[in-house]
C-alpha cells in the first residue's frame, strides 16, 4: 500500500512540474510571446487620439476595462489572491505609441518594475527631444522587458513566494526580427 501511495505521489509530483513547465506557472518575470508581442497605435485604432512629435507617431489614449484586465491575469494563470501584486502593463508603453491591445498587455509584477523604475519615462523624454525614434524606442523598451535583472528581481521578490515559484528569465532576448 505505501509503495502504491509513493508512485501515485510521484506521479502528481512530476505532474505539477510538467503543468508548471508547459504552462508557465508561477510569477511571470518577462511577458509571455505566447500572449504579449507588442503593438503599435495606428490612425484606425479605436482608442487613437493625435499623432505625436516630431515623427508623428499615432498616441492611443489609455482603455482597459476590468473585465480585459482580468482575461490578462487569466491568461497569465495568476491566481486572484496574488493580483494585488500585479499592475496590467503596456508592453509598449502609450507615451512611445503603444496601444490597448491584449497583444500589448501583461500582467507586471510591482517589484519588477521597481528595478527599472525611470525606464519607461527616460525612453519618452528622448523620443519626445528627437533624441531617438520610434524604433529605437521601442527596441530599448523590449529589450529591457525581455531582459530583466534576474538577480535584483529574486531580490525584490524575495517576499512573494506565496504566488508560486519565479518562472525562469530565458537567455537574453533582444528586438523582434521585424524591428532590426
Amino acid at each position: 500500500m505505501n509503495k502504491i501511495l509513493g508512485r501515485g505521489l510521484i506521479v502528481l509530483v512530476w505532474q505539477g512540474v510538467l503543468a508548471a513547465s508547459v504552462l508557465g506557472a508561477g510569477v511571470p518575470l518577462i511577458p509571455n510571446p505566447k500572449f504579449t508581442n507588442g503593438d503599435l497605435c495606428i490612425a484606425k485604432d479605436k482608442d487613437f487620439d493625435e499623432y505625436r512629435y516630431d515623427e508623428d507617431i499615432a498616441h492611443c489614449k489609455r482603455n482597459v476595462s476590468k473585465g480585459r484586465r482580468d482575461k490578462i491575469y487569466e491568461n497569465y494563470k495568476i491566481p486572484s489572491r496574488c493580483r494585488n501584486d500585479y499592475t496590467i502593463d503596456h508592453f509598449i508603453p502609450l507615451s512611445i505609441g503603444g496601444n490597448n491591445h491584449n497583444e500589448n498587455l501583461w500582467p507586471e509584477h510591482k517589484a519588477i518594475k521597481a528595478v527599472r523604475q525611470n525606464l519607461e519615462y527616460d525612453v519618452y523624454l528622448d523620443l519626445r527631444a528627437a533624441k531617438i525614434t520610434q524604433k529605437e524606442a521601442v527596441g530599448i523598451i523590449r529589450t529591457a522587458k525581455l531582459n530583466p535583472p534576474a538577480d535584483e528581481v529574486r531580490e525584490e521578490l524575495t517576499d512573494y513566494t506565496d504566488c508560486g515559484p519565479l518562472q525562469e528569465i530565458p537567455s537574453k532576448q533582444g528586438p523582434s526580427e521585424e524591428e532590426n
